[in-house]
């Protein structure tokens, strides 16, 4: 209150607190002109049956209702509610009819945001592997694309919380009223810019390949819908949660990489964390990627498709055939030359060892001598050592060609080994083709089973979609409430 002759500032002069009287008079008047028609109609509820009591109209105009008829004040604050949330709908979307650059402006960004990502990947098809890792990173940057392009959901109750504050505090309204009304007027503004992104992507990239791409578009626009459902939900809780612009940026930033990181794009779900899996249960991003991963992969193929293999196949056998037979007759003819090589050493070796015995016994002849001539002593010691040394050396000549026979021996026993392998079917139509001219065709199940994806559901991923964003929208209007309390408190 302010003292008479005392001058009060008009900025402060909104903010201030009204009195009880004051506050009695504004609920009395909003109730009255909010549920005018529907105490008409509470009224006649009653006089269709005379046994009913019912209450006076004007008690139910003054807000005045008998404790004892539990009913009529629950339908009586149903109504007041839904008035409440018909009125702050029909504000909010008002507000955004008044602005039409802003709604015009949101939707030119999704057109150029889905030709630029269009233009970028475009018709990626389903030629190779290339192609296939083009398509991963694709649904993978729609994902993040569409959480950063719907940040602007940060700043909403930070900024409207100080007249939120001031309306409710006045009795005008409940909470829960504005939070409802809230996310009824911005769910189509929110929805209906991305689904134009999400649809330019689909065609502009190629994405409608394969049996059934009908059915695939529709499903990755639903995807799409849900992926939106839960970033608002989180982006309105971590909104409603702070006091600030600022700090819900910060806290979004640390949040969403943490969900990025957990998604399975970039580390592997086997490789993440044991401390950090339960992320993957709050993480909207993993589910929103799994979703579009399997939408797209599922039965799709890559490369040639099985009746072009067979087709070349076919048609490369004969000719596969012929020339692994000439490659075994080589084979043979180098068998049989290593074979008259190995006999060739066998009878050198022979040879070498009769002239050792030969040796052998002309060293004993000469030790004779020796002892019939003591005086030629010295001279036939020398001749005898110098014979020991070329026994010696002839000696590790023999040893080392009969290395070499045992390698001969060993490198024939390959070959024939490498004959029989040739000899079957399996080894004749391996070699009809080289790999490099072969085509190669796989399966997009491959790719799912890679992200460790192949044992999820579709369905399942997009209805945790829609799950988390409910339960981000009711922590969120908690912390709306909480924050109210305490701002109102400061007020």
């Amino acid at each position: 209150e302010v003292e008479p002759g005392s001058q009060q500032n008009p900025a402060t002069a909104s903010l201030s607190v009204p009195t009880a009287a004051t506050r009695r008079t504004w609920k009395s008047t909003t109730v009255s002109s909010l549920t005018g028609s529907i105490l008409n109609r509470m009224q006649d509820f009653f006089a269709t049956d005379p046994a009913r009591k019912a209450p006076a109209l004007a008690d139910l105009r003054s807000g005045r209702l008998p404790s004892r008829n539990s009913f009529v004040r629950a339908l009586f604050f149903m109504w007041v509610w839904i008035s409440e949330v018909g009125i702050l709908s029909q504000r909010m979307w008002l507000g955004h009819i008044r602005s039409p650059v802003a709604t015009i402006g949101n939707i030119l960004q999704k057109i150029f945001a889905g030709a630029v990502l269009g233009w970028f990947f475009w018709q990626l098809g389903v030629a190779d592997e290339v192609a296939a890792r083009n398509r991963v990173g694709l649904l993978f940057w729609l994902c993040l694309n569409t959480t950063i392009a719907l940040h602007a959901v940060l700043a909403v109750f930070p900024q409207t919380r100080a007249l939120v504050n001031k309306e409710v505090a006045n009795g005008m309204y409940k909470k829960s009223s504005y939070f409802v009304a809230h996310n009824l007027t911005s769910l189509p503004f929110d929805h209906f810019g991305n689904t134009i992104f999400f649809s330019i992507t689909f065609w502009m990239a190629g994405l409608n390949t394969g049996a059934g791409w009908e059915d695939r578009f529709l499903i990755f626009v639903f995807i799409g819908q849900g992926l939106i459902w839960a970033i608002v939900g989180l982006m309105q809780l971590l909104s409603a949660a702070s006091p600030s612009v600022e700090l819900a940026n910060i806290a979004a930033s640390l949040l969403i990489l943490l969900f990025v990181l957990v998604s399975g794009f970039y580390v592997h779900t086997d490789n993440i964390p044991i401390h950090m899996r339960w992320l993957n249960k709050l993480s909207y991003m993993r589910y929103a990627f799994i979703s579009f991963m399997i939408n797209d992969f599922k039965g799709l193929r890559f490369g040639a498709s099985e009746a072009e293999i067979a087709a070349f196949r076919a048609q490369n056998t004969h000719d596969g055939v012929e020339a692994s037979h000439q490659e075994m007759a080589e084979q043979q003819e180098e068998l049989e030359r290593q074979q008259g090589e190995l006999e060739n050493g066998q009878k050198e070796l022979e040879s070498q060892q009769a002239q050792m015995m030969q040796a052998q016994s002309q060293m004993q002849q000469q030790q004779a001598d020796l002892q019939a001539a003591e005086a030629q002593l010295q001279q036939q010691e020398a001749d005898l050592m110098a014979a020991q040394a070329q026994m010696q050396q002839q000696q590790a000549q023999m040893q080392q060609q009969a290395g070499q026979l045992r390698a001969a021996q060993a490198r024939m026993q390959a070959a024939q080994a490498a004959q029989a392998a040739q000899a079957a079917p399996a080894r004749l139509l391996q070699s009809a083709a080289t790999p490099q001219d072969a085509p190669v065709g796989f399966y997009g199940d491959v790719v799912l089973k890679d992200y460790a994806f192949d044992a999820l559901d579709l369905w399942e991923g997009v209805a945790m979609l829609f799950i988390l964003g409910l339960g981000y929208r009711v922590v969120a209007f908690l912390a709306f409430r909480f924050m109210h309390k305490r701002v109102g408190l400061e007020l």
